[in-house]
């Protein structure tokens, strides 16, 4: 039985299959099956932290509200000893990524100011939890989407502009 279901004609799963090329298998439908997919992503993470490469795998789950998928979510990070960054969609906004405007008055243009919300994820065995995607706003899910493929985010205060994640 599938228990997929559609949120409405823009659903996230539909974004994620046009942006982020998620194939079949990292769907999980059963019990268990969250933290299985967790513990291999886990695996797979460490792996490219050792041999240095800057690919971490991403896991998407779909499923009904109150089903328990945040908080068995929170549960195999404590029980992993992860630092977990829950960030909550819905009440994001592009300056929670990106930073905020603000003007530079000596050189009379707009910058931006870095938001040290992702610093943490600095940390060993951080893990980046993107509640609720798909009911955060627009524009927010596509900063959001370009951050789960590419791994960054805006960051004045590097030296190439982005803060590696």
């Amino acid at each position: 039985m599938n228990n997929k279901i559609t949120l409405n004609e823009d659903t996230l799963e539909q974004e994620a299959q046009k942006n982020l090329d998620v194939s079949d298998d990292l769907v999980v439908d059963n019990d268990g099956d969250i933290e299985i997919a967790l513990d291999e992503a886990l695996e797979a993470a460490l792996y490219a932290q050792e041999v240095g490469a800057k690919d971490f795998p991403n896991v998407l789950f779909t499923g009904k509200a109150g089903t328990g998928k945040t908080s068995r979510i929170t549960a195999w990070a404590k029980r992993n000893n992860i630092n977990l960054l829950k960030k909550q969609a819905s009440s994001l906004d592009d300056s929670d990524i990106g930073g905020a405007l603000a003007a530079n008055l000596e050189k009379n243009v707009a910058i931006k100011l870095t938001t040290d919300d992702f610093k943490s994820l600095d940390n060993p065995r951080s893990v980046l939890f993107l509640d609720e995607l798909n009911r955060g706003a627009r524009t927010v899910r596509g900063t959001l989407l370009t951050l789960i493929q590419d791994h960054v985010i805006p960051d004045n205060s590097q030296k190439e502009g982005v803060r590696f994640l």
